[in-house]
C-alpha cells in the first residue's frame, strides 16, 4: 500500500498498483483527507494559505493515487483489477460528496471570500476559491436534508452507470475481432500495421492476420486499407459497439445504462434548481445556455 502513495510529481508506480493493495491505499488517502476537512471546519483559519492549501494538497494525493489506478485499469484490464477500481470509484464518490455537502467547511470558504482581503489576493487564489463554493452549491450544499441525501445517492448510481458503461463498451472492443488468411485483404496497410495483425493472430493461435476494435488496429483500417469492405466491417463494428446495433446484439447493449443515466441526470438537475441537464451541464463552462451552444 506504502508504494501506492508516491509523490504525485513523480511517474505513478503502476507496478505497484494489484487490486489487494488499491481498496486499503484509497483508504489511507480519504482518511486523511477527511482530517483535513476536520481540522480546517475546527479552527476556521481566516488566511488563504491556511484555509486552501492543506486541502488542496489531501486533494492532489487522492487524484494522484486514482488518476493512476483508472488509467491501469482502462488499459491493462483485469476482472480482479475492474472490481477493485468499482469498489474504489463507489467508496470515492461517496466519500467525495460527504465533503462537497459539508456546509461548515462551504461556509469557510464563503467567509474567505467575503474577508476584506479577498480582493487583494492574486487571481489565480481568487478563482479556485471561488469555483470552489461554486461547486460546493452545484453538489447539493444548500439543500435540505432530505434532498441532499438523495442528491448523493444518485452521485453514487451515475458512478456506478459510469463504471458499467465503460466496462460494456471495453468487453464489447475485447469481444470483436476478424481473422484474416488472404493478404489481399490488407492492401494499402504498411508492414508495421501488418505485422501488428500477425500478432494478434499468433496471440489467438491462427495463422494469417486477425483486425480488432484496439484504437491502433481500428486507425490502421480505416486510415489506410484499401479493401472498401474491410473498412465498413471495422468502422460499424467499431461505431455500435456495446449497443442493440452492434456485434453481439443485446450482449454488451448500454441502452438500458443510457436511459438511467439521463433520467438521474435529469432528477439531480432539477433538485438543484436547473431546468434541465444541459443548464445544470453549462453552469461550469463558458456557454451561457443551451441557445447559444
Amino acid at each position: 500500500m506504502t508504494a501506492l502513495l508516491h509523490d504525485s510529481t513523480r511517474l505513478p508506480p503502476f507496478p505497484a498498483i494489484v487490486p489487494e493493495a488499491i481498496g486499503p491505499a484509497l483508504d489511507a488517502v480519504i482518511a486523511e483527507h477527511e482530517a483535513t476537512v476536520t481540522q480546517l471546519t475546527a479552527s476556521r483559519p481566516s488566511r488563504f494559505a491556511e484555509a486552501w492549501l492543506p486541502l488542496e494538497r489531501s486533494g492532489t494525493a487522492i487524484d494522484a493515487l486514482w488518476s493512476a489506478v483508472s488509467h491501469l485499469q482502462a488499459v491493462a484490464d483485469t476482472p480482479e483489477l475492474r472490481a477493485a477500481h468499482a469498489a474504489g470509484q463507489a467508496r470515492l464518490v461517496e466519500a467525495m460528496m460527504a465533503v462537497q455537502q459539508n456546509r461548515d467547511l462551504h461556509d469557510l470558504y464563503a467567509a474567505l471570500a467575503a474577508s476584506p482581503d479577498f480582493a487583494t489576493l492574486p487571481l489565480a487564489d481568487r478563482v479556485a476559491v471561488e469555483r470552489a463554493i461554486r461547486d460546493f452549491a452545484l453538489s447539493g450544499v444548500a439543500l435540505e436534508p432530505e434532498a441532499r441525501a438523495r442528491f448523493a445517492a444518485i452521485s453514487v448510481e451515475l458512478s456506478d452507470l459510469s463504471n458499467a458503461f465503460a466496462s460494456a463498451v471495453l468487453d464489447a472492443t475485447d469481444a470483436w475481432t476478424e481473422h484474416v488468411a488472404d493478404a489481399a485483404l490488407l492492401a494499402g496497410l504498411s508492414d508495421a500495421d501488418i505485422a501488428m495483425f500477425a500478432a494478434a493472430a499468433q496471440a489467438r493461435g491462427l495463422d494469417g492476420w486477425v483486425v480488432t476494435l484496439q484504437q491502433p488496429s481500428v486507425t490502421a483500417v480505416l486510415t489506410f486499407a484499401e479493401d472498401r469492405a474491410l473498412r465498413e466491417r471495422v468502422y460499424t463494428a467499431y461505431g455500435t459497439r456495446a449497443s442493440d446495433q452492434g456485434p453481439d446484439a443485446g450482449r454488451f447493449d448500454n441502452g438500458d445504462r443510457i436511459a438511467r443515466i439521463l433520467a438521474l441526470r435529469r432528477e439531480a438537475a432539477g433538485l438543484l434548481g436547473f431546468a434541465d441537464p444541459v443548464e445544470w451541464s453549462l453552469a461550469t463552462k463558458m456557454a451561457p445556455n443551451a441557445g447559444e451552444v
